[in-house]
């Protein structure tokens, strides 16, 4: 095999650990798709304060990423041992909207590009609503979405509907209901056929339950312009922060809200959502080093006193390399293993042992938290998006 395909032996053996990998992260993609899907059948129909109950749309947009770069990434593995399959895949209609979803995994750029970006699709909405030359209705329509989570009488932001116009925006035309559709079911499908091969026994993990409460997530109308002038900070700045905010909400509403904690306390179930976890912490700082970096003096001013007073320093985290070494595992050209850590003969045994050497731990109680302390350094950064943006509130009812 390695001669037909003139793969050097030290690589043969990290794509055959790419190739395990991916056929376990294809079982629990498949079972966390469906666990998404069954919010829509859960969820409040009325909303406490906002226009419209969100909480099904909003873990469904998020995981359409994670699911694309999987997609994505695993064809990309998979052409190595079925270039023949991979190139009927490549023909699929959907495929080049895979491309540009899954390369809107990154949520910054070093220079330029976020100020376009977020320019365009700020005056195309304001254009859409009829927004962009006010006049007599202005102060009755919106352009945007925002999401919060409501707990208790409070509202907390969670993200707003740019994400889903970051993930298209290289596409060639504009994406209609249907466009989102066809995507949603190519990405699942995908799944599908990925894993309806795999034993999922060998990984001895329980379904997925969600527990006796569920969070709520509502939408709330509101303006471009409103929601610039409340950060204080120019349009792309506070653009790239909103995109950073849903990305690490969304990791934590998942772990922390919609999973049973009995689940999460699987090894197998533990490791695949804390790489879930990784991606989105490590992009979101990667975003905000760039922030602090190439933003104007104003805007560098105000995110560093905000950090400061949250004592975060993007430079001096405890978790970065952890988190970096499992984000790169996305790649599944990339996998090491450390023979050592493999506990048992099992394959889930194999499979953690993966997750823990590429993460750079040397047992799961480090792994564990090391998890923990990732989950609070993203808190943090969550909660300094939340005090530059200024649009929490607490009702009297």
């Amino acid at each position: 095999m390695n001669d037909e395909l003139n793969i050097p032996i030290a690589a043969s053996i990290q794509h055959a650990y790419g190739l395990q990998l991916m056929r376990f992260e294809s079982v629990f993609y498949f079972s966390l798709t469906e666990h998404i899907a069954n919010l829509f059948g859960l969820e409040k129909t009325k909303p406490r304060y906002g226009c419209v109950s969100g909480l099904a749309s909003y873990m469904a947009i998020g995981h359409q990423l994670d699911l694309a770069v999987f997609v994505y990434e695993y064809i990309k593995h998979a052409a190595i041992y079925a270039p023949e399959a991979v190139e009927a895949i490549k023909k699929n209609p959907q495929y080049a909207d895979l491309e540009v979803v899954r390369n809107n995994i990154h949520t910054y750029f070093k220079r330029g590009r976020y100020a376009r970006k977020a320019d365009t699709i700020t005056q195309t909405k304001l254009a859409e609503y009829k927004m962009d030359k006010p006049d007599l209705l202005y102060g009755l329509r919106s352009d945007i979405s925002l999401l919060f989570q409501i707990t208790g009488q409070t509202r907390h932001l969670v993200g707003c509907d740019y994400f889903i116009q970051h993930c298209i925006f290289e596409s060639s035309r504009e994406w209609k209901s249907k466009d989102f559709k066809a995507f949603a079911e190519f990405t699942s499908s995908c799944v599908n056929g990925f894993s309806a091969n795999v034993d999922e026994t060998e990984y001895q993990f329980q379904p997925l339950r969600f527990p006796e409460r569920i969070p709520e997530i509502e939408f709330f109308d509101y303006k471009s312009p409103a929601l610039y002038a409340r950060s204080q900070l120019n349009e792309a700045t506070t653009f790239r922060l909103m995109l950073m905010l849903y990305q690490i909400s969304y990791g934590i509403i998942l772990v922390e809200a919609l999973i049973h904690p009995e689940c999460l306390a699987e090894p197998a179930w533990l490791c695949f959502t804390t790489k879930l976890l990784a991606i989105k912490y490590d992009e979101s700082f990667d975003n905000l080093v760039s922030l602090l970096t190439y933003s104007n003096e104003s805007d560098k001013r105000r995110l560093q006193s905000v950090l400061d007073n949250h004592k975060l320093n993007p430079n001096a985290q405890k978790c970065r390399d952890y988190a970096r070494g499992l984000r790169n595992t996305i790649h599944f050209q990339e996998i090491v293993v450390n023979d050592s850590l493999v506990s048992g003969g099992t394959p889930r045994d194999h499979i953690v042992s993966m997750y823990l050497s590429n993460a750079g731990v040397n047992s799961m109680d480090q792994f564990i938290q090391y998890r923990n302390c990732m989950i609070e350094e993203m808190k943090q950064l969550q909660a300094v998006i939340r005090e530059i943006i200024d649009v929490d509130k607490v009702y009297r009812y």
